[in-house]
């Protein structure tokens, strides 16, 4: 659903759970508490968007673009980030409990807020610059 006002895509308070986003652009999108437990979100483009207490367990996040992406409180647990951006993101309280994070992107984001990550649960190259990091 496309918020008329902003422009852009609002699911806020909505369960989206184990549907298909493949590719889709999310740009600036609206998701504050929604649902996306096994969804597929892979290559989606979550550019600047507010995820804030959303619900994103079990997902398939390989390859999304995440930059700027606000994930404060928001449950990453057993989600699938492989080859994901989230370049200046904001992890405060993110959960990412088992979370498959192979040559996912940190670059210039504060990792330290974030529950249940470390930098032994990171694999990146040498130019992904961590801030904070544990």
């Amino acid at each position: 659903m496309r918020n008329k006002k902003k422009g852009v895509v609002d699911f806020s308070n909505k369960d989206k759970s184990s549907m298909d986003f493949h590719g889709q652009d999310f740009d600036k999108g609206e998701f504050y508490m929604t649902k996306f437990i096994n969804s597929n979100l892979e290559s989606v483009n979550f550019r600047g968007a507010k995820l804030k207490y959303a619900s994103l367990m079990n997902a398939n996040l390989k390859n999304a673009n995440l930059t700027g992406a606000k994930l404060t409180g928001a449950n990453l647990s057993g989600a699938d980030l492989s080859g994901a951006v989230l370049k200046s993101a904001e992890l405060k309280g993110a959960n990412f409990h088992n979370t498959i994070l192979i040559d996912t992107n940190f670059s210039n984001t504060n990792t330290k807020e974030a529950k249940n990550l470390t930098i032994v649960a990171i694999q990146n190259d040498q130019d992904n610059n961590l801030v904070n990091e544990k």
